[in-house]
C-alpha cells in the first residue's frame, strides 16, 4: 500500500516538473510539501514516543520540544493535530490507493486531471491543519 503512495508522490512531483511555469524547486516557507514532510516526520517521532517504555516517551519528548523550541502544552497541541492530520491522510490514501490499483491492474496509465486533483486534495488537507495549529 505505502508503494503506491510513494509512486502517486512520484508521479505527482514529476507532473509538476514538466509543467511548463514550473516553480524555483527550494520549498517556500508556505509550501504544502514542507509541512507535509514535517507532519510526516512528527507523526513517526509520535509513534516512537507512543511505542517506547515511559522513561525513553519522556526523554524523546522532551529532545523534541527542545529542537523545536515551544512550550509543553504547545507541543501537545501540535502532536494532536498531527494525529489528526495522519487519520486523515490515511482516510485521503484509500481512494488514492484504489485508483492507482485499479489502473495498474488494467495496465493504463495515469489520467493527469485525476492525479492532479488527487495532489490538490492533499495539499488542501496539509494547508487545513497547518492552519488549525497557528
Amino acid at each position: 500500500m505505502r508503494i503506491l503512495t510513494v509512486y502517486s508522490l512520484i508521479f505527482c512531483l514529476h507532473l509538476a516538473a514538466q509543467q511548463p511555469n514550473a516553480p524555483n524547486p527550494k520549498f517556500l516557507p508556505e509550501d504544502p510539501e514542507l509541512y507535509f514532510s514535517f507532519f510526516q516526520f512528527h507523526n513517526d517521532l509520535d509513534q516512537q514516543v507512543q511505542s517506547a517504555n515511559p522513561v525513553l516517551a519522556s526523554q524523546l519528548t522532551g529532545n523534541a520540544i527542545v529542537a523545536y523550541n515551544v512550550s509543553t502544552e504547545d507541543f501537545t497541541k501540535l502532536t494532536l493535530q498531527v494525529r489528526a492530520f495522519a487519520k486523515d491522510f490515511r482516510n485521503w490514501q484509500f481512494p488514492v490507493q484504489a485508483y492507482f490499483g485499479k489502473i495498474q491492474a488494467n495496465k493504463q496509465l495515469p489520467d493527469v486531471n485525476v492525479v492532479k486533483a488527487f495532489q490538490f486534495q492533499r495539499q488542501s488537507l496539509v494547508k487545513s491543519h497547518y492552519d488549525a495549529i497557528h
